[in-house]
């Protein structure tokens, strides 16, 4: 009987923990896009640095994510920063940033090109 309610109490426990990490998923999955909508805002609006720190956050989020990365390079390229820009534009591409086309066409590259 002992261990019936050792194991009822350790199936509970788990399926505890189960729930935390998957609120915790979905939590810094929806804290994601709430920064990443705002940084693609400031990027847009020209604050550059803004939109920086909102992407950064992004990457500490979902590290594996390219797109920050990419957008990232960007708001340093529309700066003139080159060296940061190439940066961040390898990293993006290193994390499987695909869209070869989107890179060579995108104004915001300009700079870097």
């Amino acid at each position: 009987m002992k261990s019936c309610g050792l194991s009822r109490l350790l199936i509970f426990w788990i399926a505890l923990m189960a729930c935390g990490w998957a609120q915790d998923a979905a939590s810094r999955q929806r804290e994601y896009t709430a920064v990443f909508n705002l940084g693609l805002k400031q990027l847009t609006d020209g604050d550059y640095p803004a939109s920086i720190a909102s992407f950064t956050r992004c990457i500490e989020l979902f590290p594996e994510n390219a797109t920050a990365y990419y957008n990232i390079a960007c708001a340093y390229s529309l700066q003139g920063k080159i060296e940061e820009a190439n940066r961040f534009l390898e990293q993006a591409l290193q994390h499987n940033f695909e869209n070869l086309d989107h890179i060579q066409a995108d104004r915001d590259l300009d700079n870097i090109r």
